[in-house]
């Protein structure tokens, strides 16, 4: 294990396994081994929909090898904005979802040899036409995947 992650381990370790950062992101240590970092999308406020950047891997070790982390600093420095970069990159994901009383649905955005790919609720996967940039392009798929793109709430 790397000295870099001995370290987040302990801190993860003495935060019982969860730590959210000053800058609103999640650090998961699962009972799995598996690490889960997940932020919201910066600036978004809507009680409707839920726009999340996350990454989920094995080990603290592949955690700071994919995200370049090399100082404990960085790790408590981890910002939504470099979860929006590992997404660009193809090491993270962007999470939409419609999270109403009646209503809830999902659809997983993640970047594959230059090619957005989506996955909805039932694991089917599709291809973007055109790569979402911004929230409300996201935010545009994932109406139209539920069929709310017609409908007005």
């Amino acid at each position: 294990m790397k000295s870099v992650s001995k370290d987040i381990m302990d801190h993860l370790n003495k935060h019982e396994g969860v730590y959210i950062n000053p800058q609103g992101v999640e650090t998961e240590l699962r009972m799995s081994g598996y690490i889960c970092v997940v932020a919201q999308w910066p600036g978004l406020a809507n009680d409707d929909y839920v726009i999340e950047i996350y990454m989920e891997v094995e080990s603290i070790d592949d955690m700071v090898t994919l995200a370049g982390i090399y100082t404990f600093q960085q790790f408590l420095d981890l910002s939504p904005s470099r979860l929006q970069d590992l997404y660009h990159e193809g090491k993270a994901v962007i999470c939409c979802a419609i999270d109403r009383e009646a209503l809830y649905y999902e659809l997983d955005f993640f970047k594959y040899n230059n090619t957005v790919w989506l996955v909805d609720d039932n694991d089917n996967f599709s291809v973007a036409p055109v790569a979402p940039e911004t929230a409300d392009d996201f935010l545009m798929y994932l109406k139209r995947h539920a069929h709310l793109d017609k409908v007005v709430y």
